[in-house]
């Protein structure tokens, strides 16, 4: 047990050391696994007893309900960090980054909440195996858990319930992820993996730059500053207007973006070149533009650079055939079966944002700001 619990104690520590980006998303866009499982594998192991599973990160503000399970704010934040590093960001880039972490994070609880419903969550010996494995790597690094937990602020509940979903999901996704499905699915998305490329234009209008630290090294007063929401609002208008203009005929695209762009491509009309679904672009702007047809124009994109009006100008078909990119359908199929799960289980589950951090409303689909 313990060799074929090792690759999963392995992903729990890439996850909670930071090694993946929440801008470039493949199989998960925030890989770091949730806060919850079920509730029978919470005991800690004999490791650690002293550790006390009430005190948990769940204790501070909540960023919103899956049903009666909380998700932290906490949780969020950590998923941003491991994201971004020590690199700036903008207040509203990093507000992008806390939706996009609360979505992954809402939708992983969700697909645990029905594997607990249906009893397929790990059994507790599984996770005190994973734990004890854990112990061993840390043991390496010349630390400990206790250490681990103490520098993290979290509880041994906590990682269990992290362990519990790295277990998990590659056990169910294996499950749903036959051959069959996953040449349907090639053959349904052939354009996002086949090497077709679209070439693109667009609009951007910037995040105001990340202000100086503050002199009270406060993070909140980076990260939430007075006027962000009026901001967000105000770009928002701003490129439904713009967007009005040229889908009406009133003015051109390439006139508007050197006209209204703040991006170093506005003196060539927006013109970016020739991009794949697959890169060198953030999933979001990559995602919009491939929906787009030669002659479109895209709604207000949001990424983490600012907001976007997109046109695809021109598109130059691909040849490649399944066997040359399943590694890549593989990632993108995981990802849709993670959101079908979730989806079904919204439809009985409730979810209720507190609007303690920045979520996409699920109705609208804009990003809602505290």
């Amino acid at each position: 047990m313990k060799c074929r619990l090792l690759p999963a104690v392995i992903g729990i520590l890439c996850a909670l050391y930071g090694s993946f980006s929440l801008a470039q998303v493949g199989v998960s866009p925030l890989a770091c696994p949730p806060e919850s499982a079920s509730k029978a594998n919470l005991s800690p192991t004999s490791a650690s007893s002293s550790e006390n599973p009430s005190t948990s990160e769940t204790q501070g503000p909540i960023a919103a309900w899956v049903g009666q399970e909380p998700i932290s704010a906490a949780a969020v934040d950590r998923l941003v960090r491991q994201s971004v590093g020590k690199q700036a960001v903008s207040p509203l880039a990093h507000a992008v980054l806390q939706a996009q972490a609360l979505e992954e994070l809402i939708a992983q609880r969700l697909v645990l909440l029905e594997a607990e419903r249906k009893g397929q969550t790990p059994k507790p010996a599984e996770i005190d195996a994973a734990v004890a494995e854990l112990e061993k790597l840390l043991a390496r690094q010349k630390s400990s858990l206790r250490e681990y937990l103490q520098s993290e602020k979290i509880s041994l509940a906590d990682l269990r319930r992290r362990l519990s979903w790295e277990l998990y999901w590659p056990r169910r996704r294996r499950e749903e992820m036959t051959q069959d499905r996953l040449e349907k699915y090639f053959q349904a998305h052939r354009r996002n993996f086949d090497g077709t490329e679209i070439l693109v234009s667009h609009i951007l209008l910037k995040y105001p730059d990340p202000p100086p630290p503050s002199p009270l090294d406060r993070p909140e007063a980076v990260l939430h500053p007075a006027g962000l929401k009026e901001t967000h609002q105000k770009l928002l208008v701003e490129a439904e207007r713009i967007r009005r203009e040229i889908v009406s005929g009133r003015l051109d695209f390439a006139e508007a973006a050197r006209r209204y762009s703040q991006a170093p491509t506005a003196a060539d009309g927006g013109r970016i070149g020739w991009i794949g679904r697959l890169g060198p672009m953030v999933e979001s702007f990559a995602k919009a533009a491939f929906a787009l047809e030669a002659g479109q124009v895209s709604p207000p994109v949001f990424t983490p650079f600012g907001v976007h009006l997109i046109r695809c100008d021109q598109v130059r078909p691909g040849q490649k055939q399944f066997d040359e990119v399943r590694a890549e359908v593989e990632r993108a199929l995981a990802r849709q079966i993670l959101q079908e799960i979730a989806a079904a289980q919204r439809r009985w589950m409730p979810v209720r944002y507190t609007g303690v951090t920045p979520y996409w409303d699920p109705k609208t689909g804009q990003l809602v700001l505290p």
